[in-house]
């Protein structure tokens, strides 16, 4: 949940699950915490203003050991700053991931917007008879 003011409404008839599997978490606790796990780093990203965004997101993908979960983390991140900051260009948002010449055609992003883009344009294509 994005602060404690959301109120989702009974807790009661999950009460068993929230005692014992789920832990409540607020998006606007994580812009206080440090350190924190891969996956709370991205997630965090999510509410961290532009100006701290850069630094962060450069912070998450240098802290990536492995290069498949650097490309999961890749794909995650790029997903949230084009959510995020609809009106950056893609050099802007390579600028913001730390790269100079990256190939932002292989990211799982890149090839879903191609693919509708693609099956968008069969649609439409009327054969000549």
């Amino acid at each position: 949940m994005r602060d404690r003011s959301q109120d989702l409404g009974s807790e009661r008839p999950y009460q068993g699950l929230l005692n014992n599997l789920v832990q409540k978490l607020y998006l606007d606790d994580l812009l206080t915490q440090e350190n924190l796990s891969p996956n709370l780093a991205i997630l965090k990203l999510v509410i961290t203003p532009e100006i701290e965004a850069i630094f962060q997101v450069q912070n998450i993908l240098a802290n990536t050991k492995i290069a498949s979960g650097f490309r999961r983390n890749l794909d995650l991140v790029e997903a949230i700053l084009v959510n995020k900051f609809p009106k950056l260009s893609i050099e802007e948002i390579q600028k913001m991931l730390g790269f100079r010449e990256a190939d932002v055609t292989q990211t799982r992003f890149y090839q879903d917007i191609l693919q509708i883009g693609r099956q968008q344009e069969e649609t439409n294509i009327v054969p000549i008879n």
